[in-house]
């Protein structure tokens, strides 16, 4: 057996055809193993990751393929396709896939790569028996379980039937709770223009879904959105890809982004519009699929995939479970992470001692970082400045009324005519728009709670429909200022507090803050409220902007604190205080 490495995946269409030839003599062929998932995690991913492609050749025949990526930097391998697959595996007949293993462990060790990290391995494969024998090749072996995946098995024919009526009675149980007037109906788009035609809807409705429970989405990122567009390229001409989509009266309400492949149809990355929770779209579409897969002769399974959910345990009536072996070369690299493993275990079976392991992790991760940036003098200084703001420190803050001064800004007037409500899928296009701002996306997760809570937010949105800042408003007497723990209180009924504005870091530097605040408070004026606002004493600059398009300090506010104990007091800040307007401590 002969090996040649590849720093990449070779675009040859032969070498394609033999790499698919030894995917389908697998135990179980799975589209994760193909030439051109592969090809496709490379043309996508290239630029982050280093492919180490190992191929066996017997003669001229190709008889082995693993597609692994090195980070020379740590002296790791590990799977090309582990960040996108669900199963990862060397490909190759299972009669020759010790050898295979073996081969590639034993050029690996000569290359001085000390630890090879294989998840997603499925657990019936031959190469967990190939890699037990590892020792003898240089490195030491740990497996420990991974994802265990339900799966509907079809089977046989009487099998197929018995699935089938289950699924039907399922599905007129979803038919009844919409609605006889309400047509609905499953189609599935395999071509790329059809995929392409129908993926925005999709990406959209996946990244709204996530946001809604407090979570980014993979796609809000446009290298995944393109690996996955580059997918259905080259994976159309097997017809192995498929976007399934549940329609409502010519509306997609659920989607799953899946592939048919070896006998399997799987579940991969599906979604549905939160507008229709209550109808489960998404388990409606999957049992669509299972009762479409009963029909279909050359379906023997429908694989759901990574991920514990409760509705896959009710549709599933078999499971498939994976390993993640590490093989380390260093016996005590090898010891550690067993000890590591076995002792998270333990400390899983504790919430209690989880959480605090957790808080040491997380402190002692700082206190290592501090230290190698030579930061230990900032890092203590951090410290103690909490802790004296927390004894003996104080919050103050500026509330300032906005009075009408039609056309001070011609561009804020503009921006007002754009202001639109927020709603979850506006933030789904701002999540996806502001992928490589952290802090925007950690807002975005805070502003989906408040959609779901029916709090009252807009925003004003450029000509592609892109907010280009957040705000939200509330009576005033509803007002609570979390920083100051206080409740605000008004004898006047048309007083409105913007709070929990946000602009993204990238609009910042095109000096719109002030433009967009006059544009904020011209909106809510246009509703027959008089806006406020309330700062930070120490944000001058925003204070600035604001009293340079129409705001006028009213008064302010001042928590202190000593020794725990907190005091609120608020002072006139300016000669013409608002009357009628108080504030109270919680304290």
């Amino acid at each position: 057996m002969r090996l040649v490495l590849h720093s990449d995946i070779p675009n040859d269409v032969s070498l394609g055809r033999q790499w698919n030839d030894l995917v389908h003599q697998m135990e179980c062929p799975e589209v994760f193993y193909t030439y051109e998932w592969a090809l496709a995690v490379h043309r996508t991913f290239g630029t982050d990751i280093t492919p180490l492609l190992v191929l066996a050749y017997e003669g001229v025949s190709l008889v082995g393929v693993v597609a692994l990526a090195a980070d020379r930097q740590n002296k790791t391998m590990y799977f090309l396709t582990s960040k996108t697959a669900d199963y990862c595996d060397f490909i190759c007949s299972p009669g020759r896939r010790s050898e295979f293993v073996h081969a590639v462990l034993v050029e690996l060790h000569k290359h001085q790569l000390g630890r090879l990290i294989l998840a997603n391995l499925p657990a019936d494969s031959s190469t967990a028996v190939a890699l037990s024998t590892a020792r003898r090749f240089g490195y030491f072996a740990f497996a420990r379980p991974g994802y265990l995946c339900a799966q509907v098995a079809i089977g046989l024919e009487d099998a197929r039937e018995d699935i089938a009526q289950s699924v039907r009675r399922r599905l007129r149980r979803f038919r009844k709770a919409m609605g006889q007037s309400r047509q609905t109906w499953v189609t599935h788009a395999r071509s790329p223009d059809e995929i392409e035609h129908a993926f925005s809807a999709f990406a959209k409705a996946h990244v709204a879904r996530f946001l809604t429970t407090g979570r980014i989405s993979n796609l809000a990122q446009a290298a995944r959105r393109n690996f996955l567009l580059q997918l259905s390229q080259l994976l159309s001409l097997s017809e192995s890809v498929v976007l399934s989509r549940l329609m409502l009266n010519e509306r997609p309400i659920a989607w799953n982004f899946g592939f048919q492949f070896g006998g399997s149809w799987f579940w991969y990355q599906p979604t549905f519009d939160t507008e229709f929770r209550q109808y489960s779209p998404g388990v409606w579409l999957l049992s669509s699929i299972v009762e479409e897969a009963c029909g279909n002769p050359g379906i023997n399974r429908v694989d759901l995939g990574l991920g514990a959910e409760e509705y896959k345990e009710r549709l599933a009536n078999g499971s498939r479970q994976t390993l993640h072996i590490t093989a380390s070369s260093s016996f005590f690299a090898h010891i550690a992470g067993v000890v590591r493993y076995y002792a998270a275990s333990a400390a899983k079976s504790i919430p209690q001692l989880e959480e605090f392991v957790r808080h040491l992790r997380r402190g002692a991760f700082s206190l290592h970082r501090a230290l190698q940036d030579e930061e230990t003098t900032w890092w203590f200084t951090r410290v103690w400045s909490y802790a004296r703001a927390r004894l003996f420190g104080g919050q103050q803050f500026l509330f300032l009324e906005w009075e009408d001064r039609s056309g001070s800004s011609a561009k804020g007037a503009t921006l007002a005519a754009n202001a639109e409500p927020i709603s979850i899928h506006l933030l789904a296009d701002a999540a996806m728009h502001y992928e490589g701002d952290s802090e925007t996306l950690k807002y975005l997760v805070c502003a989906a709670k408040l959609v779901a809570a029916k709090a009252g937010g807009f925003a004003l949105v450029n000509d592609v429909g892109i907010a280009q800042h957040f705000y939200w408003r509330t009576d005033f007497d509803s007002s609570r200022i979390h920083e100051l723990d206080c409740q605000l209180s008004s004898s006047k009924s048309d007083s409105a507090l913007l709070c929990d504005c946000w602009t993204p870091v990238s609009m910042r530097k095109k000096d719109s803050q002030g433009p967009a605040l006059f544009a904020i408070a011209s909106h809510v004026r246009a509703t027959g409220k008089r806006p406020w606002i309330a700062v930070p004493c120490w944000n001058a600059p925003y204070i600035r902007e604001a009293v340079e398009v129409g705001f006028i300090s009213r008064f302010s506010a001042t928590r202190k604190h000593v020794l725990l104990r907190n005091t609120v007091n608020a002072s006139q800040s300016v000669k013409f205080a608002q009357p009628g307007l108080n504030i109270s401590s919680a304290a």
